[in-house]
Formats: structure tokens, C-alpha cells, sequence
């Protein structure tokens, strides 16, 4: 509990390089201690995503995040569905 509270989470950038600078920056607000430096609300966090899903299919984006995480030899905390 004391590290939830104390310690700043690594950025999204150190464990996912492949994903977009914004999208990595929008992450870390959402994680800050501070919440003068998190988001306002869901809404502005929701538009924020938009520009990064416009265009794009989720279900090949976990796919590769996967794929990238196994070929790194990082452990994989993605839900998948049962086969």
C-alpha cells in the first residue's frame, strides 16, 4: 500500500516503446499522484483516446502488443478470449 501511495509507476513508454507518444503521455496523467495533473474527467480522457483509436482494430492491436510482450520474453496481463 505505502508504494501505491509514494512511488510514481514507470511510464508507459519503458514498457510498451511501441506505443504512441500520446497515448503514452495520456497514461502517466491519468497515473499521477496529483490530481491537478490527472485528467478532469472521463469525458476528456475519452476524447483524448479517440485520435488514437480512429481507424484502428482493437483486436490487432492487443494482437501485436501480445506478440511483442511474448518475443521480449515480459509476462502478458491481456485478457483473451477462451479458444
Amino acid at each position: 500500500m505505502h508504494a501505491h501511495v509514494n512511488k510514481t509507476p514507470p511510464p508507459l513508454e519503458s514498457l510498451l516503446p511501441i506505443a504512441p507518444r500520446g497515448l503514452c503521455k495520456l497514461v502517466d496523467s491519468m497515473l499521477a499522484k496529483s490530481p491537478e495533473n490527472r485528467p478532469r474527467s472521463a469525458s476528456e480522457v475519452a476524447q483524448k483516446l479517440g485520435a488514437f483509436s480512429k481507424g484502428s482494430d482493437l483486436q490487432t492491436l492487443v494482437a501485436k502488443s501480445i506478440s511483442a510482450s511474448r518475443l521480449e520474453g515480459k509476462p502478458t496481463n491481456h485478457v483473451t478470449k477462451p479458444t
